[in-house]
């Protein structure tokens, strides 16, 4: 427990002031008070003497009554200071005689009355009143409790000052000097101190209690500092040890992470690598398979969108364990409708499990929440993963999936339980956690009947955790295996909040629209092409971001589809140079991209007005598609069957003559105009380059011209930068002209 610090000499001094004052107050208060005392008894003792006083003074004098005798006796007597007043009266109480000292009154004063009786005959005479006074004793008392305990506020600060001096010179200073000392020295310090020697501050040459403590704290810190001295010897050499061997391990370590992550990086690449074309063969696949009408053809059609899923389904769990181990896999909240989560999954495996002649059973609680807010696809990826496996280990018997919800006190959150249970081959208690581990499967399992790459449990742990749950195997009676995936607090919403799809049955239908295509793979550009054959819409092409923005500036499309990673200008920078176009910042812009991920996610929503994750199916690209172009929802038999796609190339050449010109004479000029940002000369510039370029018909050029002669307009310096940046970058020579 930290007491608060108090210094010595504080201490000292409360303690001494403390004394001081009680002896200042209370001697001066003895002292009165004795002669208080002194002074009352004098005056009870005159008191005494009254009686006396009257039978020889007063009553010998009343027969016969002599009043200058008693006038000359009262005068005389109210000299004395006790006495306040003196009155003789008679029988009737006729005042005879009467003395006063004083016209103001006293307070401490005693009244005494006195029967005077004839000596001869015994009958009364007269009377006498006496006034006796104490005011005066209260007023010596006073002046002299006020002499004493100035005299004793003196005497006490004078001693004061020396007993504080000498305790100073003898204790604190020593105490301050071995406190000074000890603080000196420092942890693990290995220097050998000074002797700790008082004498120059005490004035005695004897050694009292003080200096045998000053010789023990010295002996104290000389042997702590000898044992840090071997401590550090001793250490030095394991420190080497140490050092070295630690040395050895972080390099180890860093060899390690290095290979992890670039083993890492090498699957996440050489994954989007593959995912590509797979992408562009499931998209064709499934074109194919709305094309054929054979019924021998689309046999082949299914082993084939069968084993491209498959490999699709490998490719997303490399990618997944991937991302995983880079922490950058996430989890994307969203409505899901339960009713058609669970209808889509029971047609998902209903065909494979009856072709084993299994009993496929769903058991889902009656108060199972219709609507929830979570990550459905990767929920749903951790049910495929599951009935995945429980289809592959099952050959007899049943699989069940049940589903409960459990309300919580918080509001609208409920924890939904999954159990996906089968009556396989069953997991040993033993392995249970080990088949949880990425690239491991089950001790004795056959490669050859089950196959697999062993990532499917790993990842659905992953994404169980980051969707707030878990995911466990917990036994069950008889043989087989029960999964058991617990998500906590998942929220529950109204139906009303869930955005109604467009129905099976209807479709969309375009108005005129352009639409520009920019990546750099022709397979994708022709993708997209038979994907939006049914759809009434021109399309242009581009294969990188340099040729989308010239095409874009020659056309100006209604909406552009831009893909990231290309060759001479990426995505990004192509959209940023879209956007300093006056004429060109307003089309929306929808990113088409398998690289969509946290890392550039934010900076993509901003720049862009959609983001769309590859692959991507024709209904979702249509349905993004109709957010930003005009179009009618009609039936699907009324969709126009007839290729209604135009595709139209565009000359996005500057004439050779114009280029040579602008590339040797106003090129070097725009240099000049950045330095000094001369609205005025830009202005000219702008115009000069116009008149040009409408001369050899350069659509391109007097594109670039107008924009720039709109942000002069507006004082628009930041634009118009980038505007000048991009100048030389249209004179470069395009594909088509190297080549020639």
């Amino acid at each position: 427990m930290n007491r608060k610090y108090i210094a010595l000499e504080k201490k000292f001094m409360i303690i001494l002031g403390v004394f001081s004052t009680l002896v200042c107050i209370l001697i001066p208060i003895i002292l009165t008070f004795l002669s208080f005392n002194y002074e009352n008894v004098k005056v009870d003792r005159l008191i005494a003497k009254i009686p006396t006083a009257i039978e020889k003074n007063v009553i010998t004098h009343m027969e016969p009554f002599e009043k200058e005798y008693f006038e000359r006796f009262f005068r005389a007597a109210i000299n004395v200071r006790e006495l306040k007043e003196i009155k003789l009266s008679d029988l009737k109480g006729n005042i005879l005689v009467d003395e006063l000292k004083g016209n103001e009154p006293d307070q401490y004063i005693q009244y005494f009355h006195y029967e005077l009786k004839s000596p001869k005959t015994g009958k009364l005479i007269g009377y006498l009143d006496i006034t006796i006074t104490r005011d005066h004793i209260y007023q010596e008392v006073m002046a002299e409790f006020l002499k004493i305990f100035i005299a004793m506020v003196f005497w006490s600060l004078f001693l004061t000052v020396i007993v504080w001096v000498a305790f100073k010179i003898l204790i604190i200073n020593p105490l301050n000097h071995m406190n000074d000392y000890i603080k000196a020295l420092k942890p693990g310090q290995t220097e050998l101190p000074k002797p700790l020697t008082l004498r120059q501050f005490r004035y005695f040459k004897h050694q009292d209690q003080l200096d045998i403590v000053a010789d023990a704290v010295y002996a104290a810190a000389r042997g702590a500092i000898e044992l840090n001295i071997e401590q550090r010897d001793r250490y030095k050499i394991i420190e080497v040890e140490v050092i070295k061997r630690t040395e050895e391990v972080i390099e180890e370590k860093q060899n390690a992470d290095k290979a992890n992550e670039e083993k890492t990086e090498f699957i996440s690449h050489i994954s989007h690598e593959i995912r590509n074309p797979i992408h562009a063969i499931s998209g064709f696949v499934n074109i194919l398979e709305k094309e054929v009408n054979d019924p021998n053809e689309k046999e082949l059609i299914i082993p084939l969108k069968a084993a491209t899923a498959n490999l699709l389904g490998l490719v997303n769990d490399l990618l997944d364990i991937s991302k995983a181990e880079l922490g950058k896999l996430r989890i994307e909240p969203k409505i899901v409708d339960t009713k058609k989560a669970i209808k889509n999954m029971k047609m998902m495996f209903e065909l494979k499990i009856k072709e084993k002649g299994l009993d496929f059973i769903f058991d889902v609680d009656p108060d199972f929440p219709r609507f929830i807010k979570t990550d459905g696809l990767r929920t749903a990826q951790i049910m495929q993963n599951l009935l995945t496996n429980a289809v592959k280990f099952t050959e007899h018997g049943y699989i069940k999936v049940s589903l409960k919800s459990q309300k919580l006190p918080i509001q609208n959150k409920e924890t939904i339980t999954i159990l996906v249970e089968d009556s396989g081959i069953g997991v040993p208690k033993g392995e249970r956690e080990k088949i949880f581990e990425k690239y491991r499967q089950m001790a004795g399992q056959s490669y050859e009947k089950y196959q697999g790459s062993g990532l499917g449990l790993a990842i659905s742990r992953k994404i169980a955790k980051l969707l707030n749950g878990e995911l466990q195997i917990i036994d069950k009676k008889g043989p087989g295996t029960c999964f058991e995936l617990i998500l906590k607090e998942i929220e529950v919403v109204e139906s009303q909040e869930v955005v109604t799809p467009i129905e099976d049955d209807e479709d969309i239908q375009f108005f005129d629209a352009k639409v520009l295509v920019v990546d750099d793979e022709k397979l994708n550009r022709d993708l997209v092409m038979w994907n939006l054959r049914p759809y009434k819409l021109k399309l242009y092409f581009a294969e990188n971001g340099k040729e989308a923005l010239n095409k874009a500036l020659i056309n100006k499309p209604d909406i552009i589809l831009m893909d990231l990673l290309m060759p001479k200008m990426d995505g990004i920078e192509s959209i940023e140079l879209i956007k300093v176009y006056e004429n060109l910042k307003d089309i929306p812009i929808i990113v088409i991209s398998a690289i969509i991920g946290p890392e550039n996610e934010e900076k993509l929503k901003e720049l862009a007005d959609g983001l769309m994750r590859k692959p991507v199916l024709q209904k979702d690209l249509v349905k993004e598609l109709a957010k930003y172009l005009p179009h009618k929802i009609i039936s699907k038999k009324e969709t126009v069957k007839e290729d209604t796609v135009v595709v139209l190339p565009s000359d996005s050449s500057i004439p050779p003559q114009l280029e040579k010109l602008l590339r040797d004479t106003y090129l070097p000029k725009i240099k000049d105009l950045k330095d000094t940002m001369s609205i005025d000369e830009i202005e000219s510039f702008a115009k000069k380059v116009k008149e040009l370029a409408d001369e050899n018909k350069c659509k391109t050029i007097s594109t670039w011209c107008e924009n720039m002669l709109t942000q002069t307009r507006n004082f628009n310096v930041g634009e118009i930068e980038k505007s000048f940046d991009n100048f030389g970058d249209l004179l470069e020579p395009t594909p088509e002209k190297k080549a020639s």
